[in-house]
């Protein structure tokens, strides 16, 4: 018996040495060539374009779904496209923009599916928004509350 209870306490040590290592390796970063991190050119072009603008709010729907160039040329107005991924959340991507949004623009906002059949990711946020706040614009920290 005392054989049996040595063998499950060496398993439990085994597991548990085996975890803390694996929460103190460190993480590779997510590859600077992914679309999350197109929310730093967007920002650049949210803040330094100049003359009246077209701002689009949403996820996957607005970065994919959107032909700027056919807007501007149609409309003669700059569009900023700042569309990347719905798991960013609602909140965090009406925070970021709203403060940049200037007399004379235009603000269009075109939510995802997810932001109508009660799911919280969509407005709050999930997994993508954890990545933006600790990889791609830690800067952005204060945008969130704590739900």
């Amino acid at each position: 018996m005392k054989s049996f209870l040595l063998k499950i306490l060496y398993f439990i040590l085994i597991g548990v040495l085996l975890f803390f290592i694996g929460l103190h390796t460190p993480q590779p970063k997510i590859v600077e060539t992914t679309a999350l991190y197109a929310l730093k050119d967007k920002n650049i072009l949210l803040k330094t374009t100049k003359d009246r603008r077209i701002i689009f709010i949403g996820g996957s729907n607005i970065s994919f779904g959107l032909n700027s160039q056919t807007i501007k040329d149609s409309l003669h107005i700059n569009p900023i496209n700042m569309g990347i991924h719905a798991g960013i959340g609602l909140k965090y991507m009406l925070r970021t923009s709203v403060k940049y949004v200037k007399k004379n623009d235009i603000f269009v906002l075109i939510p995802e599916y997810t932001n109508y059949n009660g799911n919280s990711n969509g407005v709050d946020g999930g997994l993508v928004l954890l990545t933006i706040l600790f990889d791609v614009a830690p800067e952005t920290k204060k945008e969130v509350d704590i739900k």
